[in-house]
């Protein structure tokens, strides 16, 4: 029987938390929990005219690309 409410994979988020520890050199507090009421369990969207137009590359944390990381703590977006 198939559950009605989706989650990620436990490994591949395991991955994600230590791909951040040893990028980031810190040690995280992990509190593992169900997807919460009103959480979106994915995005998509279509990327083929960034592609083309502007050559749009995008970046893959859990290839090991650690540029996501040096762009998002090194751009100027708030954080909460």
């Amino acid at each position: 029987m198939r559950s009605s409410t989706w989650e990620p994979p436990r490994e591949e988020l395991q991955r994600v938390i230590g791909i951040l520890e040893s990028e980031l050199q810190v040690k995280p507090e992990q509190q593992l929990m169900p997807i919460q009421p009103g959480m979106s369990p994915g995005y998509l969207c279509g990327i083929d005219r960034a592609r083309t137009k502007l050559g749009f590359q995008p970046l893959s944390l859990l290839s090991g690309d650690s540029r996501f990381i040096q762009w998002y703590w090194l751009s100027p977006l708030p954080r909460g």
